[in-house]
């Protein structure tokens, strides 16, 4: 059998990567069938890479969409099936934190309601838990189905089944911390105590003149500018805003509000006379994307 060359499985490898989105394991594979050395393997994948043949950003979009719109998968199981693929995790979670909330939870809702009329039951809470296990089976979060099952059971006795199966599901699978992913304690709210303490605030509401105003100086007339915490790459500060934007989190948004405002009027700070408060408008795709815009929710807070 004819020994192929590195040339010709580059070309090889460019076809097979025109016909449809590939990630480096799936070519990686073609070229290990071939025989080729290591370093030559290598240096294929990287002419790739860079022509833009391969793209893992590009492919797990593409991943994500079909699974979740084609085969009806939930993060869970996306994210697993990605993660097989060696699709690095910052790529992971930005596309699945890119999914529209409001057509995620129609679509199983949808899958829900079409499975019920399938499925059998020794009464209606045998039918809820067989249902919750298909869901979990397909990959769906278990809040967000019981969140769907208490609408598709409403007005019944399920409804207050959902509640509980909640209450057992936080016993086993406690609420955390957004930042420490210790449980929270009966009181806490998204953040320990702890936590919540620890944050870096910046104290600029204090200080006349603070850097934030010095940003406008000679560009833009404000009154009065602040910031309420310190941003620090991989800090705690990123845990909550990676919360908030990507993963539905808006409660976050105005826990960080409320926490914002008591500060302020603690310290009688000169924005706690203002009559109104605009929250920065957030690009209307990316609203679609998210289903809502983070500022509204602080500004609600």
């Amino acid at each position: 059998m004819k020994e192929i060359t590195e040339p010709e499985m580059l070309h090889r490898a460019a076809a097979y990567c025109s016909t449809a989105e590939r990630c480096i394991q799936d070519v990686q594979k073609k070229i290990d069938a071939a025989g080729l050395p290591p370093d030559a393997s290598e240096r294929i994948i990287a002419r790739l890479l860079k022509e833009r043949f391969i793209d893992e950003s590009r492919y797990t979009r593409f991943f994500v969409n079909d699974k979740l719109r084609f085969n009806k998968w939930g993060r869970v199981k996306i994210g697993y099936e990605l993660y097989k693929k060696n699709i690095p995790s910052p790529i992971r979670e930005e596309s699945l934190a890119a999914i529209d909330e409001g057509e995620y939870r129609s679509i199983l809702l949808d899958l829900l309601k079409s499975k019920k009329k399938s499925t059998k039951g020794k009464d209606e809470r045998d039918l809820f838990n067989k249902l919750l296990r298909f869901a979990s089976g397909r990959g769906f979060e278990s809040r967000i189905t019981l969140d769907c099952l208490s609408q598709l059971f409403k007005g019944t006795d399920c409804e207050d089944y959902a509640d509980d199966m909640e209450n057992q599901l936080n016993l086993f699978f406690p609420n955390l911390c957004k930042i420490c992913k210790r449980p929270l304690v009966e009181g806490e709210e998204q953040i320990c105590l702890k936590c919540l303490c620890d944050l870096p605030h910046t104290g600029y509401h204090q200080l006349v003149n603070n850097p934030v105003e010095q940003l406008f100086i000679g560009k833009n007339r404000i009154e009065y500018a602040t910031a309420y915490l310190r941003y620090e790459k991989g800090g705690k500060v990123q845990s909550l805003i990676h919360s908030l934007k990507y993963h539905d989190n808006k409660e976050l948004g105005y826990l960080l509000g409320r926490q914002i405002a008591r500060e302020l009027q603690a310290d009688h700070s000169p924005i706690c006379t203002v009559d109104l408060l605009i929250p920065v408008p957030l690009h209307p795709r990316k609203k679609r994307q998210r289903g809502y815009n983070q500022s509204e929710w602080i500004a609600s807070g």
